[in-house]
């Protein structure tokens, strides 16, 4: 039976009605959105209730997956959550072989829920410490807070009742860590400063690195800026001379606006129209869409493959393209990554593009593919 989602949703309680092709299945708090050819939801819709960012949990060897699924299991406990609280789920591999992607697959299917799974990403690339195997995910609590909290590094917090920004990535030209994290993390803050945010505001912390036998300096260097209050941390390779780039998380002040996003465009002359700066999200609910491909072959029609994708996937689960907040392109081609530039803007509205981050790597995300994308959405309200 096919099922549609309802227009507007009350806070508690999802309504289900019909939509060609997606089948939906309602919980509480979540709604998951698949179809027949699935192994997987390609996107979840929640409450927004307090959300819970994880930091990254490694496994040095392919049989440790159980364990790490056990220390998620441990850190969401910690948030009064179980793992049918993950709305999200990134699932790390070493390298791309099938024995390391099969395994990947099986972690994945602790997570479903009445046959449904979280939005799911398999990310291919190095990982900290040699690791083979890595996860984080994003949780749908049952608390609505007031201010931000941390379990320890294992998770920061973010309040129901105040905004998220989900800022672009920053990068600095600094070839040590030492200068260009302080370098980075200075321009992410003029680029939110003007929304009344600061580092105290920081909830979660993505680092793409080219360098990973020196990984451990760089999280020493994320350390030092936050001290005691260090957020969790997820690393992710990229291939690029520049050393690293950092994106963030910030909980931001109650809403004074009925806009479920905002995307900004602070200290630019002339605004891109493929990336904000940042994305401002007051909306109650809040959808996330793990990974998205084209179909391979010619650069440009796997592109506009991809958006195709993006823009289908987001309207059945109850958004649209002026209601994108936060994308990672992962791109492992130069002609693809060249006719990405071209692509978007006959996309994405001008005023609305979401937040973003492009990383040049190896492996996208699935065999034979040349770019991929996850996204964090709104629905229409």
């Amino acid at each position: 039976m096919m099922k549609k989602i309802s227009g507007k949703m009350l806070a508690q309680v999802f309504a289900v009605v019909a939509v060609l092709g997606c089948c939906g299945f309602v919980s509480a708090e979540m709604e998951y959105f698949s179809r027949e050819e699935d192994s997987v939801s390609f996107a979840v819709r929640a409450v927004r209730n307090d959300l819970a960012f994880t930091r990254q949990i490694l496994a040095q060897e392919s049989g440790d997956g159980a364990a790490m699924v056990e220390e998620l299991r441990r850190i969401a406990g910690l948030c009064d959550a179980s793992l049918k609280n993950v709305v999200r789920l990134n699932v790390y591999i070493g390298r791309e072989v099938p024995e390391l992607r099969s395994t990947a697959e099986a972690l994945i299917e602790e997570f479903r829920v009445e046959g449904n799974t979280p939005a799911v990403s398999i990310i291919p690339g190095k990982l900290p410490r040699g690791a083979l195997l890595g996860i984080d995910a994003v949780l749908v609590l049952k608390s609505r807070s007031d201010e931000i909290s941390f379990v320890g590094r294992d998770a920061g917090i973010a309040p129901a009742r105040k905004g998220i920004v989900f800022a672009s990535g920053r990068v600095a030209k600094a070839k040590t860590y030492a200068e260009s994290i302080p370098e980075m993390h200075k321009l992410v803050m003029g680029d939110t400063e003007h929304l009344g945010v600061s580092e105290d505001d920081i909830v979660a912390v993505r680092a793409f690195i080219n360098d990973f036998a020196n990984w451990e300096k760089a999280e020493a260097e994320i350390a030092s800026i936050f001290g005691e209050r260090t957020p969790p941390v997820v690393f992710l390779e990229w291939e690029r001379e520049d050393t690293i780039e950092v994106e963030y998380i910030f909980a931001t002040p109650a809403s004074t606006t009925d806009e479920p996003v905002i995307h900004h465009f602070p200290n630019t002359p002339k605004a891109s129209p493929s990336f904000s700066r940042g994305s401002v999200v007051h909306s109650k609910e809040i959808i996330f869409m793990g990974a998205m491909f084209g179909e391979p072959g010619d650069p440009e029609k796997e592109v506009v493959s991809l958006l195709d994708t993006v823009v289908k996937n987001a309207e059945e689960a109850g958004s649209d393209v002026d209601h994108l907040a936060k994308t990672t392109y992962f791109v492992n081609d130069s002609e693809v990554d060249k006719a990405a530039g071209p692509v978007r803007p006959k996309y994405y509205h001008p005023d609305t593009p979401p937040a973003a981050s492009k990383i040049r790597r190896e492996h996208v995300g699935l065999p034979g593919h040349h770019i991929s994308m996850d996204m964090i959405a709104v629905p229409v309200e």
